[in-house]
């Protein structure tokens, strides 16, 4: 009676290591991916799930044949397995509400949670064959499991078309207008002024933005359009402020003050409106899915998924490359990994954009300094196994500096750099920042440097760079063409500074 009760345990355990998994896959609209969810990605995450289970179920046989220590050894891999969907949660809970807001989780059922690990290590220790049974029977009784999400991919493999959609492409660069004008617009996910400029720790080099600043008007107290990607990058895009977004089976829906909850296709953008002007537009980014929504406005466009994303996004993908996929995310530096080829693929995209100096909007939304960390600086190089945190930060906000310096060089080398407008910002700032000597700041970088401009000038007042867009729309028709002219139009257009909604944002 051991094979056939093995097999179940293995098939649920495994089953429940893809929690995560499941449920991005059927619980999620799909629009961080990109893209909705193909019959390649339910085929693939049930293949996956096999794969593991016969992994478990063969280490179980072999286990019981050498008995002793490997049994007991057999055991406790399954208990370290049954981390793995814990470990799902707080990154979970780590990603949504950042490590303050997860510490505070920890403290309020700190009394629980220590009862729940001295239980465990006196069942370990104690009882260990009480121990197993409990994990074995829970293991049991999650097996109907199984049937539900290998039913919902079964459903969905039917539903869906077997590969995924290809986003549209971008149209052709307008024709008849020819204007001059060449706005790069540079977006350094949750970059933040009081570390970059205010209090940069003495470790920590940025001699790229320094550089920059040097050459540009800088912002003192400029602030974003939300506390987050997903509500501050529309902000920008369209120039409103957002209380909320929510995601649907048709897309995103934002909650507006004093207009209800609008459609994307409902807020007119900075790439619409600049092209129908007849500016050239291209755009390159990551986390909000720029291809499917914004093609029609484009003439590039290159969108990466966020780091937690599970789907293979391999450009020619097979049920092997899927599976493939699903069995990566149980690596505990899986997201680190997926975050360095993100980065990677951008930054050697948008080499290419920005040096072609072609008038017009270019748009690059990078993924640092946002963590998980996936650089070192004490050795120069990119890595997957930085699990810092404070730290880990800095790290990444010096490879943001790096990056700077290797567009600038790209831009440098075609003669493209002088003859573009310069704007680099975040979309908010460092979430975590509180950690640092228990205090917060909510700004955020904000330089622009003119074409043909080497002058400086420190704009001191507040204001929310929502306005950004216009700033872009106001370049290209030359209304600004100078660090003075720049400070004037902030002057006169400058409302609201802090974000005002943070007690109601959420997505």
């Amino acid at each position: 009676m051991t094979r056939p009760r093995d097999l179940a345990i293995a098939l649920s355990l495994a089953n429940i290591c893809f929690l995560e998994a499941w449920a991005h896959l059927v619980g999620l609209p799909g629009a961080l991916e990109g893209r909705a969810p193909a019959g390649i990605d339910f085929a693939g995450i049930m293949v996956a799930v096999g794969v593991t289970a016969a992994a478990f179920f063969s280490g179980a046989r072999v286990a019981r044949r050498l008995g002793g220590v490997w049994l007991a050894g057999a055991r406790l891999l399954v208990v370290m397995a049954l981390a793995i969907p814990v470990g799902a949660f707080i990154r979970t809970k780590y990603e949504s509400c950042g490590v303050a807001c997860f510490a505070a989780f920890l403290r309020e059922y700190r009394i629980t949670l220590t009862f729940g690990c001295v239980v465990l290590l006196a069942g370990v220790l104690l009882f260990r064959g009480v121990l197993w049974r409990v994990i074995r029977s829970l293991l049991l009784f999650a097996l109907p499991f199984v049937v539900i999400t290998f039913g919902q991919a079964v459903v969905g493999m039917v539903r869906a078309p077997w590969l995924p959609m290809t986003p549209p492409l971008g149209l052709p660069p307008p024709a008849g207008a020819h204007p001059t004008a060449r706005v790069v617009w540079l977006i350094f996910d949750e970059l933040d002024e009081r570390i970059l400029f205010r209090e940069r720790p003495s470790s920590l080099n940025a001699a790229e933005f320094d550089r920059l600043r040097a050459s540009a008007l800088s912002a003192d107290n400029a602030y974003p359009p939300g506390p987050e990607t997903i509500i501050s990058i529309p902000g920008l895009m369209t120039g409103r402020l957002f209380k909320s977004v929510g995601f649907d089976r048709q897309g995103l829906r934002f909650e507006a003050p004093g207009a209800g909850t609008l459609g994307w296709d409902e807020l007119p953008t900075v790439f619409a409106r600049a092209r129908a002007a007849g500016h050239d537009v291209r755009a390159l980014g990551w986390v909000f899915p720029y291809c499917n929504l914004l093609a029609p406005q484009l003439s590039f466009c290159m969108y990466r998924p966020p780091y937690f994303g599970i789907y293979s996004h391999d450009p020619s993908p097979t049920l092997i490359r899927s599976a493939a996929a699903y069995l990566a995310s149980l690596l505990p530096w899986n997201q680190h990994r997926l975050h360095l080829r993100d980065f990677t693929e951008l930054l050697g995209a948008a080499r290419e954009v920005v040096g072609d100096a072609r008038p017009g909007l270019v748009y690059v939304h990078l993924p640092v300094p946002h963590p998980p960390p996936i650089f070192d600086r004490s050795t120069g190089q990119t890595t997957v196994f930085n699990f810092a945190d404070i730290n880990g930060y800095f790290d990444n906000v010096a490879l943001a500096d790096r990056t700077l310096g290797e567009i600038r060089g790209a831009m440098e080398a075609t003669g493209a750099w002088d003859r573009s407008t310069i704007i680099v910002s975040s979309d908010h700032f460092w979430r975590d920042s509180k950690r640092l000597e228990g205090r917060g700041d909510h700004r955020i970088p904000f330089l622009l440097k003119p074409a043909d401009s080497h002058a400086a000038l420190v704009y001191a007042n507040p204001f929310n760079t929502v306005l950004t867009g216009d700033i872009v729309l106001a370049i290209l028709n030359g209304d600004i063409t100078d660090v003075e002219a720049a400070a004037a139009w902030l002057d006169a257009h400058r409302t609201t500074a802090d974000y005002p909604y943070y007690d109601s944002a959420a997505h």
